[in-house]
């Protein structure tokens, strides 16, 4: 009896030096490797990526009235054109009976912010060396990190990170899984327009009509954004308008 609990001390024992050494190496070759389960789990949507925008072969109706809006030329139904201003924004086409309004409007993009009431204990230089990790370009405006966090952040990056860059990579997962439940975006190149539009109606299917919007970012360091948000009850009118959009400047 005494020599069987030996052996199967001795088993044990050595099972349990096994795991430790098996998570050693977890450690030293592949330090994400929790992260990356956690995040599989809570982020389903971590390797989206922004896709191109896909009607571009829709036909802009003859009939359609063609208005400058902010940067823009933007068309509509003739009989709803309508100018009317209130601060700094523009409705430029409205018909209340088909849920149906274009508006313009431009605002400062804002700078580069990481602040995070979830995550206190970092501050720049974490972020500063996330990127450094990842082998990517330090974002310079808020353009450039939509792209990075809807196109560079993938499941895979998770794998290698260590210590703070963890943190940064959870901060920004979590962020992406909260953008991409509130709208879908897409990338649009059409002419002179290089921008993205966005279906933002996939957050609420109960609600009337269906909200899109083109937004564009001008400037030296992209430091407005110039939005045309088009609601309507008819996805089809949406597209038209979406297909007429031109870049006044």
């Amino acid at each position: 009896m005494t020599k069987a609990l030996k052996i199967c001390g001795i088993v044990l024992g050595a099972a349990i030096l096994i795991c430790i050494i098996a998570y050693i190496i977890i450690l030293i070759f592949v330090p994400g490797l929790f992260l990356y389960l956690h995040t599989l789990k809570e982020c389903p949507n971590i390797n989206d990526k922004i896709e191109e925008y896909p009607y571009y072969d829709t036909v802009v109706p003859d009939d359609y009235q063609k208005v400058k809006a902010g940067v823009f030329y933007i068309s509509g139904p003739m009989d709803d054109y309508l100018v009317g201003r209130t601060s700094s924004v523009k409705t430029v086409f409205k018909n209340s009976e088909r849920n149906f309004m274009v508006m313009s409007t431009s605002s400062s993009a804002g700078s580069v912010d990481f602040s995070d009431s979830d995550y206190p204990d970092l501050d720049k230089s974490d972020y500063i060396h996330f990127f450094e990790s990842i082998k990517y370009n330090y974002p310079q405006n808020n353009k450039e990190m939509k792209i990075f966090i809807r196109n560079g952040l993938n499941l895979r990056l998770s794998l290698h990170l260590r210590g703070k860059d963890k943190k940064v990579y959870k901060q920004f997962a979590s962020k992406k899984e909260m953008v991409s439940g509130l709208e879908k975006i897409y990338a649009y190149k059409k002419g002179n327009v290089d921008c993205f539009v966005c279906n933002c109606s996939i957050s609420d299917s109960k609600k009337s009509g269906t909200f899109w919007s083109i937004d564009a970012y001008t400037g030296d360091n992209a430091e407005t954004v110039n939005k045309i948000s088009i609601s309507s009850n008819d996805i089809d009118e949406i597209k038209k308008v979406i297909a007429s959009v031109e870049m006044a400047e």
